[in-house]
């Protein structure tokens, strides 16, 4: 092989070692981009308790959506007192929240449907009945009414808009109970 055989073909290794340098360095940065994107708009949770049963079991993961807004009935993830909480919105600002003795919830004077629930419950209330919700604020109660510690609590209580992470939209693990939460 003589001298010019040897330039061309180093040269080649060379334009084929950036080539592939550039296809890594695109990768890396795709990932990055992609990383930032998701961490804005989406976090994916492990729910710790049973509180939101049998809509969604201990174990569960989920995938939370940041930017959505946030309405009556959705399930929203929050944080109090630097803890992380999944509940389901009942009531937004300035609405009447009632429950009775039998946990049957009314909003405004109209008894709610609640098909999601498995067993009515009072549970842990220690706030006065009817309650206003504050402005800017949500009332949240776990779907199983009996263990959950919520917006029925005053160690809770009402829920600020600043305090809550976005609304569960998907379960995604375990398999068997991938689906869009409702």
């Amino acid at each position: 092989m003589d001298r010019t055989e040897s330039i061309h073909i180093d040269k080649e290794k060379s334009k084929k070692q950036t080539k592939k340098l550039r296809k890594i360095i695109i990768l890396i940065v795709v990932i990055a981009i992609s990383f930032l994107i998701a961490t804005q708009w989406i976090s994916v949770l492990r729910i710790q308790s049973s509180a939101m049963s049998p809509t969604i079991d201990a174990g569960q993961i989920v995938i939370v959506f940041k930017k959505r807004k946030v309405q009556q009935g959705d399930i929203v993830a929050y944080r109090k007192k630097n803890k992380l909480f999944v509940k389901r919105v009942i009531a937004g600002q300035g609405q009447y929240v009632d429950i009775d003795l039998n946990g049957k919830v009314s909003v405004d004077h109209k008894r709610i449907k609640e098909d999601y629930v498995g067993e009515l419950s009072l549970g842990k209330c220690d706030i006065s009945l009817p309650h206003q919700v504050d402005q800017s604020h949500w009332f949240c109660i776990g779907d199983e009414r009996e263990v959950s510690v919520d917006s029925r609590s005053s160690l809770i209580g009402d829920i600020s808009e600043d305090e809550i992470e976005g609304v569960v939209v998907f379960s995604i693990w375990p398999l068997n109970k991938f689906r869009i939460v409702q």
